[in-house]
């Protein structure tokens, strides 16, 4: 088997770059690509696009979005999974479906809701509903799951997976003991005595809630209205 070459995009990288630059061409006052997007050491492709959402309807307690957001793409090697969408600010910190404070969960399971045959764009098109509802405080954390249990999925290499083996106080900050269980799992827990363990010092975030309706999504792409990936199939495929 060929291993690819350092520093060279896949065919779905290339695929996904090149959609975005349509889009781009096709609407500039809606989206743009900033800069160049780049191979990381991961073996993600890295693009910073900019979403006008000044238009998007605002609420109490909703997300606080500018006249326009810029986001960061992280695009993986193949269409299996849609890309990862963040932000490089804590202005969405505490809000419902962001997680870590600056990773916005658009998919609840990619496994049935993405598909790639529908085009990159399209998950252009999810981030900006995505939007909508967020600003509009439509989503409810206590009674809308909008993304899996467990939140992230781990991906960094070399760190482990931290096991929650018991709730702790309602207090801002607590500590808190991480016992090795193996070279890619600790515990953490409460309680002293156990072996092979370190302090560490858990920190809670007050998250912002308010009752609401749960949201109803379509993921035909909107009542009608034309989306990045209706432009992306009207633009020519070599530009």
């Amino acid at each position: 088997m060929t291993k690819r070459k350092r520093n060279q995009f896949t065919v779905w990288q290339e695929t996904a770059v090149r959609e975005l630059r349509a889009v781009a061409a096709a609407l500039p006052d809606d989206f743009q690509l900033l800069g160049r997007p780049r191979l990381t050491d991961l073996g993600l492709v890295q693009a910073r696009i900019r979403l006008r959402t000044g238009d998007l309807g605002r609420a109490p307690h909703g997300l606080p979005l500018q006249e326009q957001e810029e986001f960061l793409l992280r695009i993986g090697p193949n269409g299996l999974s849609p890309p990862l969408v963040e932000v490089d600010h804590d202005r969405f910190l505490g809000y419902p479906h962001v997680l870590q404070g600056r990773r916005l969960c658009t998919y609840l399971d990619p496994a049935r809701e993405w598909n790639p045959q529908r085009g990159f764009a399209s998950a252009i098109d999810r981030l900006y509903e995505w939007l909508a509802d967020a600003a509009a405080a439509r989503f409810d954390p206590d009674a809308a799951l909008f993304h899996a249990v467990g939140g992230i999925l781990h991906h960094t290499a070399g760190t482990p997976t931290v096991v929650v083996r018991e709730s702790g106080k309602h207090v801002k900050a607590q500590p808190a003991f991480l016992t090795v269980r193996s070279a890619h799992r600790q515990d953490l827990h409460y309680g002293g005595g156990h072996p092979d363990q370190h302090r560490t010092v858990v920190f809670q975030l007050e998250v912002l809630t308010k009752p609401g309706d749960v949201s109803v999504r379509d993921d035909a792409g909107g009542q009608g209205e034309e989306g990045f990936v209706d432009v992306v199939a009207a633009f020519p495929a070599d530009a």
